[in-house]
Formats: C-alpha cells, structure tokens, sequence
C-alpha cells in the first residue's frame, strides 16, 4: 500500500494561521462572529500568486494587529479570503 501526499502544503497551513488571527482580531474589535465555511476551506490553500514568505509576512502583521489591538485591516491582494478561483 503507497502512500499519497496530500493537498495540505506549508503554505496552506501558515495562510490557514493567518485566516484564524484575522477573524480573530475582527471578532475582538467589532464583537461580530462570522462563520463562512466556504472561505474557511479555502484559509488552507495556497493561491497561485501566493508564496510562503509572503504568507508568513501576512501571518506576522496580522499576530501585530492582534498584539497592538487595532483589528484587522486587510490588504486586497493578501485577503485569505479572496476568491482562489
């Protein structure tokens, strides 16, 4: 029996991280719950235009918002939750 991989990648995850302290951070400053299960999905895929060490910059400037407690302010291009299609 081989194994498969799997479409989960690195990039996938540290995007997935970023989603999550995002909602986070909008939760914390508006008090608003959003569930969209469609763009949690697609939190854990890489875009085409996507690369790891842009995700982790995301992933850092969305953990300093939640530090500093400013709320998430998103940039279009880097949104996880932008359309993947």
């Amino acid at each position: 029996m081989g194994e498969k991989a799997g479409a989960l990648c690195v990039g996938g995850i540290v995007r997935h991280v970023a989603h999550g302290e995002e909602m986070w951070t909008d939760f914390i400053a508006s008090g608003e719950k959003v569930d969209d299960l469609d763009h949690y999905a697609e939190s854990f895929r890489m875009g085409p235009d996507d690369t790891v060490a842009g995700l982790l910059d995301d992933f850092a400037a969305a953990a300093r918002r939640t530090d500093e407690g400013r709320g998430a302010r998103r940039h279009p291009a880097r949104d996880p939750r932008r359309s993947m299609s």
